[in-house]
């Protein structure tokens, strides 16, 4: 009886989980530049570009409406994979947001230096993104 009794317990918390409503995380990278996606409320939304910090270059939020998407926590940056003691390799800068609100917004983020404001960036990753409830 109590084996079945935890059987029954464990499918009851399978079946809750299942019914939360929140889906799993939608990833973009480069590739997905200037296209569009659609999240549900509470999605997250991780955006993977490729950087190399070590030229003073990095991706930088220039816009997205706080009230559609924010974001979560600080960028992260991954290294690709290099030799021992090579430096100035590149990698993967990693944002994430939490889609907050109905509505719609154009995510850009900028790839330049920050301390050259008024240069333009290097390259550019713009995202619509388009939360339903």
């Amino acid at each position: 009886m109590k084996t079945l009794l935890k059987w029954l317990s464990l499918l009851a918390l399978l079946a809750l989980a299942a019914c939360s409503g929140k889906s799993a995380p939608l990833t973009v990278t480069d590739a997905d530049n200037g296209k569009a996606v659609t999240l549900t409320a509470g999605q997250t939304l991780i955006v993977r570009l490729a950087s190399n910090p070590t030229t003073g270059y990095e991706w930088q939020l220039q816009a997205a409406d706080a009230a559609v998407i924010k974001p979560v926590g600080e960028a992260g940056f991954t290294p690709a994979p290099a030799p021992t003691g090579m430096v100035g390799t590149g990698g993967i800068a990693e944002w994430r947001f939490e889609a907050v609100g109905e509505g719609t917004t154009t995510l850009t983020l900028s790839y330049q230096r920050p301390w050259e404001q008024n240069a333009t960036p290097e390259q550019t990753f713009t995202l619509t993104v388009t939360v339903k409830p």
